[in-house]
């Protein structure tokens, strides 16, 4: 529909990925014991790790157009600092893993790519470790803004962007400055309008439709459910 959306494609595709890794777990933990399990996932994810650092950075050829495997290490690493905050992993294993790409990195753009993977770990397990910090990002507009987040994503070029190309195709390429930021305005009113409908409309009924879906608990050798997923898939 819009160029932009291929990391839509992209992140289903690491949480379908991501689930089936760990429903594997624990078809393995039932059949080979929670140790063998272990072991064999993390072969998996680390051979997917290897190979995806590899695809990206040209050492392999290009997997097939629309297939996330270029990817996969970036979403990886946010997995491996939330199984370090919730004790699952050592803090070495994601070191180590930095340390990988960086060992592999043949991009111009591979140290700008590094550097916003260890940063946004680090500030994912500083504020798991600093629980005060919640503070700080409880003002209330913050929590608006996250929480229509998604549907910005969504309409911030479908809408945003059309609206200052009309503005443009108006009064010409070099907007005058009064217009030019007059159109910006506009355009950010327009996708938050249309943001907070979208979430007020779709995506909050489907939340509170997903609370109300209870699935039975089960006994097998698995950590609890909550060691397992992301930050971000919890947070949706």
């Amino acid at each position: 529909v819009l160029p932009i959306f291929w990391t839509l494609c992209y992140e289903f595709q690491f949480y379908l990925l991501l689930v089936g890794l760990l429903v594997m777990y624990r078809a393995l933990a039932n059949r080979l014991g929670d140790r063998t399990a272990r072991s064999l996932l993390a072969v998996a994810c680390g051979g997917l790790f290897a190979l995806s650092i590899a695809v990206h950075h040209g050492l392999l050829p290009q997997a097939p157009r629309g297939v996330a495997l270029d990817r996969w290490h970036q979403f990886f690493i946010g997995s491996l600092a939330w199984w370090v905050v919730s004790g699952r992993v050592s803090l070495p294993v994601l070191a180590g893993a930095g340390v990988l790409i960086a060992s592999l990195s043949r991009r111009p753009d591979a140290a700008m790519e590094l550097a916003i993977m260890v940063f946004t770990s680090s500030m994912c397990m500083l504020s798991a470790r600093r629980p005060d910090l919640d503070r700080h990002f409880a003002w209330r507009p913050l929590q608006f803004l996250g929480a229509i987040s998604y549907s910005l994503y969504l309409y911030h070029a479908s809408l945003g962007w059309r609206a200052l190309s009309l503005a443009q195709r108006t009064w010409g390429m070099s907007l005058p400055p009064l217009i030019g930021v007059t159109a910006w305005l506009l355009s950010l009113v327009l996708i938050l309008g249309a943001a907070t409908a979208l979430w007020w409309l779709v995506e909050r009924p489907s939340m509170r439709f997903a609370r109300r879906v209870t699935l039975p608990r089960r006994t097998a050798l698995v950590p609890d459910p909550g060691d397992l997923t992301t930050p971000s898939a919890s947070a949706r």
